[in-house]
């Protein structure tokens, strides 16, 4: 995502950038010729944000390790092994503790961790899987009808800017002539605008891009489904599945966890899109 406008200057008379709210701020998606699949390189950025441990002696990586966060403080779990009677007990704590300010500190045992994890996961797959033959059942033209609705709303507000920024661009002379900016300030509003512009046609373009791949039945909105649905079946939790679908998992109790999937926002968006194309079929009906 190409993102532009992060500073600026709130008048033409103030010389010294400040940063502007992201709201304002110019962002086009895709504007770079992809190398590798957005799925693999949102997965690596999570990965390397990561705060991993190996098991001593060992190259592989904890299942959870730099994925639980404690439900009261927000810090990060520890793992801990206690032996006793011959026996290891693997337990995950918070080590911020009473002491240092968390005022419920929990503490799981790894079993019944793994165990209630790959219940909640298994049951998040299979919710996936049933949106995924929904996406399938319902007649494409609504979905897409839905889309290019969305798409065109996309449209007018870029064009909108467009407009906008064209217009700025063309009281910039008159201003100079008039004495109300300086021949430096009209260079540098002059290049400012016309970068401004140029990535705004950036975005309308691959919007474009994406209406005429609904049109062509090209759009592949759903390849997120994929990174779910290849482990249907899945019975025994492993570091590649948890990475993979998780994002964190908030432990809040001991019997109690929220757990944050990965691509939430796109399944979020398919439910939508599912609604919208049901509602369109309902009105024509």
């Amino acid at each position: 995502t190409l993102v532009q406008g992060k500073t600026g200057t709130p008048h033409y008379k103030i010389k010294e950038p400040e940063l502007r709210p992201s709201s304002e701020w110019i962002c086009t998606a895709d504007a770079h010729e992809a190398l590798v699949s957005r799925q693999d390189f949102d997965l690596v950025q999570r990965i390397r944000q990561l705060d991993t441990r190996h098991a001593p002696g060992e190259e592989t990586v904890y299942l959870f390790s730099g994925l639980l966060i404690c439900g009261c403080c927000g810090g990060p779990m520890s793992r801990k092994i206690n032996r006793a009677g011959g026996r290891e007990y693997v337990y995950y704590y918070c080590p911020t503790g009473k002491k240092h300010g968390c005022e419920r500190p929990v503490m799981v045992k790894e079993s019944s961790l793994v165990g209630c994890v790959t219940e909640t996961v298994k049951g998040y797959i299979a919710n996936v899987s049933s949106l995924e033959a929904l996406l399938k059942s319902t007649d494409a033209a609504s979905i897409n009808r839905a889309l290019t609705e969305e798409y065109r709303s996309h449209l007018a507000e870029n064009e909108r800017k467009l407009a906008q920024i064209t217009r700025y661009r063309a009281n910039l002379y008159e201003s100079l002539t008039e004495g109300i900016i300086t021949k430096s300030e009209y260079a540098s509003l002059k290049e400012l605008y016309a970068r401004q512009e140029e990535t705004v046609q950036e975005s309308i373009r691959l919007l474009h891009e994406k209406l005429d791949a609904v049109r062509e039945n090209r759009d592949e909105r759903n390849r997120w489904i994929r990174q779910f649905t290849e482990f249907a079946g899945l019975e025994t939790l492993d570091r590649r599945a948890v990475v993979q679908m998780i994002r964190n998992i908030t432990v809040l109790g001991k019997n109690e966890i929220r757990i944050s999937f990965v691509y939430e926002d796109e399944y979020r968006r398919a439910l939508n899109l599912l609604d919208q194309a049901r509602s369109a079929d309902r009105k024509a009906g």
